[in-house]
């Protein structure tokens, strides 16, 4: 290899003294940089050269082996949060879900009492005829609102047309 610092000059000894040791050539020695400084032939310095090097290069294999582990346990248990908040996510869904669900019955049997009572209601103030005529412009209404209103509510109706009104209340 040439010096870097001297172009020309091959690197042909070695600074003991400079750490870690350094490559230098003949005009590198007399510099001073290296004044008072110990050398030896690059020769006889390579072997424990490359021991050294060797033993660097298993300290970062080993590193690197460490920071891949590391690494390996960090997406196991990302994995694994992951899948904890999925499972908990879907159980607050199903949670969420079958209390609509029972919200929702609950709001129907509430209407449910409600119409009872406003069948009564208009018992009390009105004939069947204006009962009937009443629950057909609900039906109407409804119909045009969201759809024919809930079974019940058409066999209240049905039952108030063929029947006498006070058997069907309460």
């Amino acid at each position: 290899d040439q010096c870097k610092v001297h172009p020309g000059q091959t690197l042909n000894m070695c600074c003991a003294t400079c750490q870690p040791s350094s490559l230098v050539c003949n005009l590198c020695m007399t510099s001073p940089k290296h004044k008072k400084h110990l050398f030896a032939p690059l020769a006889t310095e390579l072997p424990q050269l490359k021991q050294q090097l060797q033993q660097l290069l298993k300290r970062i294999d080993a590193v690197v082996d460490d920071v891949g582990h590391n690494l390996e346990q960090c997406r196991k248990q990302a994995a694994d949060v992951t899948d904890k908040i999925d499972k908990q996510v879907a159980a607050k869904r199903a949670e969420i879900k079958e209390l609509l669900e029972y919200k929702h019955k609950q709001l129907k049997s509430i209407e449910a009492k409600i119409l009872s009572l406003e069948i009564a209601q208009l018992t009390m103030q009105h004939t069947p005829v204006q009962i009937r005529r009443k629950l057909q412009q609900s039906d109407k209404f409804a119909a045009k609102q969201r759809g024919p209103r809930a079974a019940g509510d058409l066999l209240v109706l049905s039952a108030l047309q063929s029947q006498p009104l006070l058997e069907h209340v309460l």
